[in-house]
């Protein structure tokens, strides 16, 4: 998964691309790549939609707090949600 603190790097697009440029010639020329990528990752590379599904194996927790969402009534579940969102970019923490 690509950091998403990566922007900081002005660079960081064509690292990307360059990235891009390696696995799929690896690809076309059959050769073994020694890393593990992301379902995500998979799917867009074949081009298939991605489903909440796919966070199961990046985070379990959060996995599992979406299948009770979907799976219950909100209301039911009497949860009074709120959302916020805590950001650490460098030491810098920012809540949002």
């Amino acid at each position: 998964m690509p950091n998403p603190l990566s922007y900081y790097n002005e660079n960081h697009l064509e690292y990307f691309k360059l990235l891009g440029h390696i696995i799929g010639k690896s690809i076309f020329d059959n050769k073994y790549i020694d890393r593990c990528f992301t379902r995500p990752f998979y799917k867009n590379i074949v081009d298939i939609l991605i489903d909440y599904i796919d966070m199961e194996l990046i985070d379990l927790e959060y996995y599992k707090s979406l299948v009770r969402l979907f799976e219950n009534d909100i209301q039911q579940l009497d949860l009074d949600l709120t959302f916020s969102l805590d950001v650490n970019k460098f030491g810098i923490k920012t809540l949002n």
